[in-house]
């Protein structure tokens, strides 16, 4: 058996040669690139007036593709729902934004039908207009579609109601609708206390040699007036 190697532009083609072939076999690896991106120095982030946060970062460039992993909390950070877009800028580089909604919460889970309906119901917000203005009019919650048997007649009426102020707009795919993540703060001693907010994007990526995190901390304002 005679084996050769060989490169070639794009990458390495090995040709194996034996007497029980009949001719021979040759197998290519092609030579990708690997290009580290450019990401954001900081999160981005604004509130809406039902205390609803949208973070985003924007990634440019890189080959292949980030991979990009959102979590908060307190203490404790839990894994978030995040919604990425990508797009062509200006400068012809792609770029991607990743969004991440979520909503405060300090009191411990209960199991009231109540609140068992919300959780199986999540809410969600049109992307777009929560990440450009999230006080601006039309950004309201959309319940996902459940099955009919668990919806009573008030909630159709409401969702008809919905769909109809809503054709009068501009339509958006439900594949737009951002989740919100509800993330739970722990009291801390006192009651009067509780922990601070952490945001946090890990950013790993095959040109990097160990992840890279983007972390946005709650301002010490903000957790006196919402105490």
């Amino acid at each position: 058996m005679s084996q050769g190697k060989k490169e070639r532009r794009g990458g390495i083609m090995c040709r194996v040669e034996h007497c029980s072939l009949q001719e021979p076999i040759e197998r290519q690896w092609k030579h990708v690139d690997i290009v580290a991106p450019s990401i954001a120095p900081s999160l981005s982030v604004c509130w809406s007036s039902e205390g609803v946060g949208v973070f985003s970062l924007l990634v440019k460039g890189g080959h292949p593709k980030v991979k990009l992993l959102w979590a908060a909390g307190g203490h404790t950070l839990s894994s978030l729902v995040s919604n990425e877009t990508e797009e062509i800028g200006d400068d012809g580089q792609r770029e991607l934004k990743s969004v991440c909604a979520l909503e405060r919460s300090t009191s411990l889970p209960s199991r009231t039908n109540k609140q068992q309906e919300r959780q199986k119901n999540k809410h969600a917000i049109k992307t777009k207009a929560a990440v450009t203005d999230p006080d601006a009019e039309g950004i309201e919650y959309i319940d996902e579609q459940v099955d009919g048997e668990n919806n009573n007649i008030d909630r159709e009426e409401d969702m008809n109601a919905e769909v109809d102020e809503d054709s009068d707009k501009e339509a958006v795919d439900d594949s737009g609708a951002l989740h919100i993540n509800r993330v739970n703060l722990s009291r801390g001693p006192r009651e009067s206390e509780r922990a601070c907010m952490r945001v946090c994007v890990e950013i790993t990526h095959a040109a990097l040699k160990l992840p890279v995190y983007r972390t946005w901390t709650e301002p010490n304002e903000e957790m006196s007036s919402s105490a």
